[in-house]
């Protein structure tokens, strides 16, 4: 990502332009995406055309699943979007790291986009992060969360365990003090563990 004083919108855009095949829902452009920081906020089609996203569609909800409309929708979260382009760029069995604002995880309104995204992807790990990481690096605050998704190898791997984690201390308070406290090393450690137990039920 370019550094955010020097950040214009077009960078953005430009990167939706160059993967995006006109008149098809793939993307092929880019090779695969291991880690990615998308961008936030709201988008249209003036910017971004929403017909090669399944996200750009209006959903409905049919015996308790969402289900994808013909009808495009006016406005659409840009880090769906982005999630989305990230996943098209998956194999199966690959994996994807995703910072994500927890918009796209617990509001109501993104039900369709979480259950798009379970149903492409193993939710490997989430890991909820805390607002004062970006309120003093960003001058925001937002609480966002960082994703490993597994790109789905066959459509029925539903039954698979997750690595849950909240990290409170970040190693500065609010105001961007060093404190004693950091709970990143020790997450670090139990996701270690988890992936190297995971391996091993494999096996």
């Amino acid at each position: 990502m370019s550094n955010p004083d020097n950040f214009h919108c077009s960078e953005w855009l430009s990167l939706f332009e160059q993967c995006l095949e006109p008149g098809t829902t793939s993307t092929t452009v880019l090779p695969t995406i291991a880690i990615a920081n998308p961008p936030y906020g709201k988008t249209h089609p003036g910017w971004i055309p929403f017909e090669p996203f399944n996200l750009g569609y209006h959903f409905q909800k049919e015996n308790e699943q969402w289900v994808r409309t013909n009808r495009t929708r006016t406005t659409v979260a840009i880090d769906a979007l982005f999630a989305e382009l990230c996943v098209n760029q998956l194999a199966p069995g690959e994996v994807m790291v995703l910072l994500v604002p927890n918009s796209l995880l617990a509001n109501n309104d993104t039900l369709y986009a979480r259950q798009w995204l379970l149903e492409n992807n193993q939710l490997v790990a989430s890991i909820q992060l805390p607002p004062t990481l970006w309120k003093v690096e960003c001058k925001i605050a937002i609480a966002t969360s960082i994703l490993v998704l597994q790109r789905q190898v066959q459509p029925e791997d539903t039954d698979y365990s997750i690595f849950m984690a909240l990290i409170e201390n970040v190693g500065f308070d609010r105001r961007g003090k060093p404190t004693f406290d950091n709970d990143f090393p020790s997450v670090l450690d139990e996701f270690c563990t988890f992936l190297t137990q995971l391996k091993a039920s494999h096996y």
